[in-house]
This record gives structure tokens, sequence and C-alpha cells, in this order.
């Protein structure tokens, strides 16, 4: 990882944000392996705009447009 996407990368605050949830949801998901893919920089976590991204997307249901009620 180059130092650009480094400095890039979002902290937990941030990334809740860009998703439209709280920071206490984020790490939540984290202990229960769920979410977006995280990095550690030290010891502290961060998200790379990408992944977050890759992850809405990898959520998107798209309804069977042949069934019926």
């Amino acid at each position: 990882m180059s130092q650009d996407q480094t400095q890039a990368a979002l902290d937990v605050t941030a990334a809740a944000k860009l998703l439209g949830v709280t920071p206490s949801c984020l790490r939540r998901w984290k202990s229960l392996g769920q979410g977006p893919a995280y990095f550690y920089a030290g010891r502290l976590v961060r998200y790379e705009r990408d992944a977050i991204f890759t992850w809405i997307a990898e959520q998107t249901v798209k309804p069977d447009r042949k069934k019926t009620a």
C-alpha cells in the first residue's frame, strides 16, 4: 500500500459516516466478522474507500421480477 493510499484510508468515524451508520455499528459488524474489509495501521483500524464501495455492491439485492405474490 502506498503512502497516498494510507492517507486516503478512513478511520472508523469517517467510514461509518460514509456508510450512514454509527461508529459503534461499524465496530459491532467488525467484531461479528461482517461489514467492509478493513486493515490495521499500527493499532488503528482503517478502511479503504474502494473496500467500502465493494462491500456495498456485494450487499445489493436485486428482486426477482418473475416471481408473483
